[in-house]
């Protein structure tokens, strides 16, 4: 099955999201939420936007770590990444506020 995401904002761009982790998309939503201009872009979904993101760390959690787990098991590298990936998945576990 194949999940996509699409966020688009007047004026501002469309990020596509699929259930791949893609990087330069990641990107393009993030810059979105935190535009470079001081307020948020008007008709900002906000909604849409923030399950957009929790389906990024969806997917980029277990990237992590199954990368955190090939390394050596006293890296501290990959005890901080193993640390992070544990965090993160407690947030996604959270439900997300209303």
């Amino acid at each position: 099955m194949r999940i996509e995401r699409t966020v688009t904002l007047e004026g501002h761009g469309e990020a596509t999201a699929t259930n791949t982790v893609d990087v330069l998309v990641m990107r393009q939503t993030i810059a979105l939420v935190l535009p470079a201009e001081d307020e948020l872009p008007a008709g900002l979904d906000v909604d849409t936007l923030t399950e957009t993101l929790r389906g990024h760390m969806e997917l980029i959690v277990p990237e992590v770590e199954t990368k955190a787990l090939a390394l050596h098991k006293e890296d501290i590298p990959r005890y901080c990444a193993l640390a992070c990936v544990s965090q993160a998945n407690d947030k996604l576990r959270a439900a997300p506020p209303h």
